[in-house]
């Protein structure tokens, strides 16, 4: 459980990432000010190869009155020792407007504490994505924190490009076997990577965005997804909320 929290943690809580599994989800974000209703569509297929840990998330977004776009990102992780273990992930889109593209991301963790009912950890990454002004270096660094049924993971993302910063945080909690719940916020600075565009491309930026999601387990084989997001996204050098919609979003996975 601990070694599941972890990795929970590692990808961002944005799945089930269970070895031996498929998930469909879809999401709808409401109107705002000159963005139209966003409708998203993500499908996830996630094994394991040998020593490895191996998920393919594909994502499909659409604006109902403008642009769309698809994203597909390979994840890999792998434990190399009692001590060490990594995550690398790497995505390509064929829209910038809605995703980052050409993005490559490896991270190693060090296990600095690992009992029976408890585990800390700490990461180090370093990454490049592509957005619509240019190519962006980062680094990441940050500590996760694991108990019998909770885990929690940190990050700090600071921009090599002079793009700003990111801080992370995401919880998981199982309060019973069958039901798991997941929390995250993450708040940044930036002012010349920003994701969605709709006509800016440089400007200082401050965003937050807070998720909520539930899984809950109906027998051996299939799981129910549902989960909230809200958005705020604003233009700090106008003193204005650009962006902040709330999206909801269902979902099912299933063994494989």
């Amino acid at each position: 459980m601990l070694h599941k929290l972890i990795t929970l943690g590692s990808l961002c809580l944005s799945s089930l990432a269970t070895a031996g599994s498929i998930e469909l989800s879809l999401a709808e974000s409401e109107p705002y000010q000159g963005f139209s209703r966003l409708q998203h569509q993500h499908l996830q297929i996630s094994d394991s190869l040998k020593d490895m840990d191996v998920t393919v998330n594909v994502d499909n977004k659409k604006y109902t009155q403008g642009q769309s776009g698809i994203s597909v990102e390979l994840m890999l992780a792998k434990t190399w020792s009692d001590s060490i273990y990594s995550l690398t992930r790497a995505a390509m889109a064929n829209d910038t407007a809605l995703f980052t593209t050409n993005a490559l991301y490896n991270e190693v963790n060090l296990k600095l504490l690992k009992q029976a009912d408890k585990g800390i950890d700490i990461g180090l990454g370093l990454g490049t994505r592509e957005f619509p002004v240019g190519q962006e270096s980062f680094v990441a660094f940050g500590p996760s924190f694991a108990l019998a049924k909770v885990g929690v993971w940190l990050r700090r993302e600071q921009s090599l490009d002079g793009g700003g910063y990111r801080h992370s945080a995401s919880a998981v909690w199982y309060p019973i076997n069958s039901l798991r719940l997941e929390v995250s916020a993450t708040t940044e600075e930036r002012e010349k990577f920003i994701l969605p565009t709709q006509n800016v491309a440089f400007a200082k930026m401050s965003n937050q965005r807070y998720n909520i999601k539930a899984a809950y387990q109906f027998n051996a084989r299939f799981t129910g997804l549902l989960g909230l997001e809200d958005v705020e996204q604003k233009r700090d050098d106008l003193n204005s909320i650009i962006y902040a919609p709330t999206t909801w979003s269902i979902g099912l996975a299933t063994k494989i």
